[in-house]
């Protein structure tokens, strides 16, 4: 059959299991896998996309409505961040089979299965990576060209289209012609804006991020997922002029966060020896 199949992998979660003082991290384990679980149920309920587990990692899947799944995985990236869970996920279009079994999940395997799970590895942080087909086939193209966009990888600077879901609160999805006064901004912008702004804080913050400083790729997903968050967040403040709405140590530590976003999008070596912390 053809449709949408996405995979989803926890980030971090090898450095847990593997490490030989993992009894310690026995907690944030089971934390990981039932937040997963939970916020991926919630998202799915009472729509047609479909499920495959497979230790860390989960597939998603749908055959005819590819922005029921979009609008799905907005869901399960915030709510999870919020909970101290980090995750990226590779999205493809294409042919996949699946068979029944007996136990809670299908098996799931075809050529848009291993293009999902080759894309998801295309870069850092909590980024959904997409191939080139998938737009065309979502009617939210319609709304903003924006949503999907071109990420630079700048290990080899190849490019690759991302799906941008910091974009998208609940139902709402940010587009450029709902500003039509900088003076009258639509309820949904200042939520989305808003919750925006304190998933950064409890990245920058949250003791629940504490172990991903024991690694440095674990240190290397959490600074490019701040910085991911933080320059589609500025952009859009700088586009509302929403800044009053935000908390006073978010709106004046602007400039300096931009400055590091720069710094961030520096070459992979670059990136591995920042030390400072991100304020």
């Amino acid at each position: 059959m053809i449709g949408t199949v996405c995979y989803i992998d926890l980030l971090g979660f090898s450095f847990l299991t593997a490490n030989p003082d993992k009894g310690k991290y026995q907690k944030i384990i089971y934390r990981y896998i039932k937040n997963l679980h939970k916020y991926i149920s919630q998202a799915i309920e009472k729509t047609n996309i479909r499920y495959c587990i497979l230790s860390d990692s989960v597939f998603l899947y749908v055959e005819k409505d590819v922005d029921i799944l979009l609008y799905a995985l907005t869901r399960i990236f915030r709510n999870c961040i919020s909970s101290g869970v980090l995750l990226r996920a590779g999205l493809a279009y294409g042919e996949y089979n699946f068979i029944e079994t007996k136990i809670d999940s299908n098996n799931i395997f075809g050529v848009a299965v291993t293009k999902a799970v080759s894309l998801e590895k295309k870069g850092k942080g909590c980024r959904i990576f997409i191939d080139a087909d998938l737009p065309s086939k979502s009617a939210l193209i319609n709304l903003d060209p924006k949503i999907f966009i071109p990420y630079i990888n700048h290990v080899d600077y190849s490019a690759i289209d991302i799906f941008e879901w910091p974009l998208f609160y609940k139902d709402y999805c940010f587009r450029s012609n709902d500003i039509v006064s900088k003076h009258n901004i639509r309820k949904e912008i200042r939520e989305l804006l808003y919750n925006n702004s304190r998933i950064i804080a409890c990245l920058k913050y949250s003791p629940l991020f504490d172990w991903n400083a024991k690694s440095t790729d674990g240190k290397v997903q959490l600074k490019a997922t701040i910085e991911y968050i933080t320059k589609i967040t500025n952009d859009t403040i700088q586009k509302t002029n929403q800044f009053e709405l935000l908390p006073t140590e978010y709106t004046f530590d602007i400039i300096r966060r931009e400055a590091t976003v720069k710094n961030l999008q520096g070459t992979y070596k670059g990136i591995y020896n920042i030390e400072e912390t991100i304020v």
